[in-house]
Parts: structure tokens; C-alpha cells; sequence
């Protein structure tokens, strides 16, 4: 039995460039954002709070 071959190493921008490549022929919208990790994560996990408050407010809880 033969070992398996380790994968052949690429440095970062090999990788971003090839992304750019395939995500522009499949016409895909390249967006920017200006918060950082912590500050979009905080975001959605507010949002998805403030919603299911909502939710539970007005007597709906998911069907249970």
C-alpha cells in the first residue's frame, strides 16, 4: 500500500487569484464590507435575536 501524496502546496495569492478567476467566469458579484469579523458577527447574531424575540412575543415559538 502507497502512502498518500501530500497536496501540493499553494501560497495564499495563488489561491485568491484563482478564486477571482473561476468566481468572475461563473459572473459572480464581487462586494466589500467595511466591518470587521467581530462587528459583522455581532451584527447577524443581533438581528437573529431581535427577531426571534419578535417571534416569541407574539405567541409563536416554532411549533412547539
Amino acid at each position: 500500500m502507497r502512502a498518500a501524496s501530500k497536496p501540493e502546496k499553494r501560497n495564499p495569492k495563488q489561491i485568491q487569484t484563482q478564486y477571482l478567476k473561476r468566481a468572475t467566469a461563473a459572473r459572480a458579484k464581487c462586494c466589500g464590507c467595511g466591518l470587521s469579523l467581530s462587528e459583522l458577527t455581532y451584527t447577524i447574531e443581533k438581528t437573529e435575536f431581535d427577531l426571534c424575540s419578535e417571534v416569541t412575543e407574539d405567541g409563536y415559538n416554532g411549533g412547539k
